[in-house]
């Protein structure tokens, strides 16, 4: 009986360390973006919230060009590049934009994180035409 009140609590508390991590990855807003994100380390430490913010943005990144790739196989054309990256660009270099992006737009704050990313990005990075 002792045993299964045990392996109870331990479930339980897994369970509240799994719902808290995965809050940690939602970013509705650029404040709650710039909260997390505005102070990552350019060393190589990472710390959860760091990790959060490289990986939200990967997705971000990942999902953009499966969107161009779905485009381009449904039309038979390619979406015109509105991001276009440098050689050698990083993750946390553009993680590193987009909170220097909504530092200079604090009005801009409540606007979806996607949103302002979008707008971070091409606008350090816009393509030659």
């Amino acid at each position: 009986m002792k045993a299964a009140a045990l392996i109870l609590v331990v479930m339980l508390l897994c369970g509240i360390a799994v719902a808290e991590e995965q809050r940690g990855f939602t970013f509705e807003s650029g404040t709650e973006f710039l909260a997390k994100c505005s102070t990552i380390p350019d060393d190589r430490k990472s710390t959860y919230d760091s990790l959060a913010c490289v990986m939200w943005l990967k997705g971000f990144v990942d999902g953009a060009a499966a969107a161009g790739a779905y485009h381009l196989a449904q039309s038979g054309s390619s979406l015109k590049a509105d991001i276009c990256y440098p050689d050698g660009n990083t993750l946390l270099q553009n993680t590193k934009v987009i909170v220097k992006y909504m530092n200079d737009n604090p009005s801009t704050l409540h606007q979806p994180t996607s949103v302002l990313a979008f707008k971070a990005l091409k606008e350090a990075f816009p393509c030659k035409p």
